[in-house]
């Protein structure tokens, strides 16, 4: 991967710290500048926001082109179900009209199925929506 091309999609407002890095970050709501500051000594590669289940759809992609990224950790203000419907698209997935099971959004059909599934297989979600920043800091 050539780190230099990372992220491909929202690189002017992902926070990167190192692409190399098997931890990433969304931040839901909560400023991702105020969880940069936070984690300033913790290693990770990414922060980045979920602001409607529809950003599921660049998450994915972000993170299939980065094979580092194995954790995303769901932490800050749900406001909007995002990370509810992150986390049954991980659990559930989709419909045959694409849409999250038991959740908002639906995913991209240019997106393919073989690929929802690896995302699925290979990427651990941490739900610690609600939790204090030092639960994982």
């Amino acid at each position: 991967m050539d780190n230099g091309q990372w992220p491909i999609l929202y690189k002017d407002i992902l926070r990167v710290k190192d692409p190399s890095h098997h931890l990433g970050v969304c931040s839901l709501w909560t400023q991702r500048d105020v969880v940069q500051k936070l984690l300033e000594k913790t290693q990770y590669c990414v922060v980045g926001n979920l602001y409607s289940a529809q950003g599921i759809n660049a998450m994915i992609r972000n993170v299939m082109a980065n094979p580092s990224i194995r954790t995303i950790v769901i932490w800050g203000s749900e406001m909007s179900l995002s990370g509810h419907s992150l986390l049954m698209f991980m659990k559930k997935g989709v419909d045959e009209k694409r849409k999250i099971i038991g959740g908002r959004g639906e995913i991209e059909k240019e997106i393919p199925d073989s690929v929802l599934e690896e995302f699925r297989e290979k990427v651990e979600v941490v739900d610690l929506r609600g939790r204090n920043a030092k639960d994982f800091i």
